[in-house]
């Protein structure tokens, strides 16, 4: 019978067995982003200032609150509509 512990000497882990011959950990042919390195963009950049700053974060989330809650004074409330 076959068993993982000689599946794994043969071909590795289950993960790099599955990849084949393609690309290794070092190069970009596996991964998505373009082979931009460690700066990926934009979405990479907000999550590094997410991460780095979360009180700033928490304060922003209030002024959106607070924002939202004068926009919608202004509004008022609509009319009934008709049953």
């Amino acid at each position: 019978m076959l068993k993982v512990a000689s599946l794994t000497e043969r071909h590795g882990t289950a993960a790099a067995a599955s990849r084949g011959t393609g690309a290794g950990p070092g190069t970009s042919g596996g991964r998505s982003g373009g082979g931009r390195g460690p700066e990926r963009g934009w979405f990479a950049w907000l999550g590094r200032c997410v991460t780095a700053h979360p009180g700033m974060v928490a304060f922003g989330w209030l002024l959106v609150v607070a924002g939202l809650f004068g926009v919608s004074s202004v509004l008022g409330q609509p009319s009934p509509s008709p049953a």
